[in-house]
C-alpha cells in the first residue's frame, strides 16, 4: 500500500510541476501583437480564478499523501526534491504572473 501511495504521489507531483512549467512558459512568452497581449491578460485572469485554485487543491491532496508517507516510510532524496519543488511552486509562480 505504501508503495502505491508513493508512486501515486510521485505522478501527481510530476503533473503539478509540469502544469506550473507550462504556465510559466505561456506567461513569459514574448507577445508581439495587441491581440496576444489581451489573450495573455485573459489567461492570467483565468489562472487566478480557476487554474491556480485547481492546482492548489491538487497540492492539498498531495500533501495528505505526503503526510501519510512521512508517517509510514522514508522518502528517497529524489522524492524529497520533487515534493519540495511541487510545494514551492505557488510562491514562485505568483510574482511571475503579477509581472506580466
Amino acid at each position: 500500500m505504501v508503495d502505491t501511495v508513493a508512486e501515486t504521489n510521485r505522478q501527481v507531483n510530476r503533473e503539478i510541476c509540469h502544469k506550473f512549467d507550462q504556465i510559466v512558459e505561456k506567461v513569459t512568452a514574448v507577445k508581439t501583437t495587441t491581440r496576444d497581449l489581451v489573450a495573455q491578460q485573459d489567461y492570467c485572469e483565468q489562472l487566478r480564478i480557476r487554474d491556480l485554485v485547481i492546482l492548489s487543491e491538487d497540492l492539498e491532496a498531495s500533501g495528505f499523501n505526503l503526510m501519510f508517507l512521512l508517517e509510514h516510510t522514508f522518502l528517497c532524496k529524489d522524492d524529497l526534491i520533487l515534493n519540495a519543488t511541487a510545494f514551492s511552486w505557488p510562491e514562485r509562480i505568483l510574482p511571475i504572473i503579477r509581472n506580466r
